[in-house]
């Protein structure tokens, strides 16, 4: 694992050049105004910014990402204004992911070479990149891909069904681009994983 971590840690770093221009876009600002309202608003605003999230008030239209707006919220009051900081975060979740996939694709029995390339093309794919330069609105994608392949992992793996369905149900209350990946839960676990 160690390998496989230092040399996608390599490979990801291309995304560095990205660092000096971090910045937020349009849409995170109609969140992060709230945000810094709410930082402003003291402990109980705080508080109600973290419960509105979580009851799906906040964005005026019901999301299933709550979990990912959740863990958004969470990381601005840690960080608070850093896109740099953002940056840096998603883009170790974008390498955790890619561990994941490789973790994943060797237990289906694929093998472990093809686990890394798996991993490793995951990684530079063009269709990743959106939720790496624009991270804060769209961490939802890189969160609910975290919460599915360690539920991919855990059915290869064999683990129990408890770790399979909290994994489900992160990847579930993380995004909604998992949702159609989703309905195939119940068939993977019925019927395991097995390479063709």
């Amino acid at each position: 694992v160690a390998g496989a971590l230092g040399a996608y840690v390599l490979l990801a770093a291309i995304y560095l050049l990205y660092l000096p221009y971090a910045e937020f876009v349009l849409d995170d600002w109609f969140v992060l105004g709230k945000y810094e309202a709410a930082r402003a608003g003291g402990p109980a605003e705080l508080g109600r910014v973290a419960l509105a999230i979580v009851q799906n008030q906040l964005h005026g239209q019901f999301r299933f990402q709550w979990l990912s707006f959740l863990l958004g919220y969470l990381e601005w009051l840690a960080v608070g204004y850093s896109p740099k900081a953002v940056l840096l975060v998603s883009l170790g979740l974008h390498v955790a992911c890619a561990l994941a996939l490789r973790a994943a694709v060797a237990k289906l029995g694929l093998g472990e070479a093809q686990g890394f390339l798996a991993g490793a093309l995951f990684l530079v794919l063009p269709t990743t990149h959106g939720a790496l330069l624009w991270s804060f609105n769209c961490a939802f994608f890189l969160w609910s891909t975290l919460w599915f392949l360690l539920y991919l992992e855990a059915v290869a793996a064999r683990r129990g069904v408890g770790r399979q369905v909290v994994f489900l149900l992160l990847a579930l209350f993380s995004g909604d681009p998992v949702f159609v990946l989703l309905l195939a839960a119940p068939v993977v676990a019925w019927r395991g994983w097995r390479p063709v």
